[in-house]
């Protein structure tokens, strides 16, 4: 028996060009939900909007099941704690932690 695929988008490609204005938060995820074709949101959002997300993913019934940030290895730890228990509080599954080349050498 074959799993389902679940197909998400990053929440900063929900635009339709890169030219057009950026649109409003509530705005993403009602144009996510009316394309018919996504199952989540891909977002870490910064602490002080988890709120609004929290918001618009129940509104919506869109949740958010995955997460990135880019980390620098000797200056980004505790940052890496914090978007795991925001990635966590918005229920994500995943999260993509992207690891910059070079270390912090202080």
């Amino acid at each position: 028996m074959a799993k389902e695929l679940p197909i998400g988008i990053v929440e900063a490609g929900v635009l339709h060009t890169d030219a057009d204005p950026e649109l409003d938060l509530d705005t993403k995820f009602r144009m996510v939900k009316k394309a018919s074709v996504f199952d989540y949101i891909d977002k870490t959002p910064p602490a002080d909007q988890v709120e609004e997300y929290l918001r618009c993913s129940q509104r919506y019934d869109l949740p958010i099941r995955a997460g990135c940030w880019f980390y620098t290895v000797g200056r980004d730890e505790a940052l890496f704690e914090a978007n795991l228990k925001i990635g966590a509080e918005l229920g994500s599954r995943a999260h993509s932690a992207q690891i910059m080349a070079y270390h912090d050498h202080e």
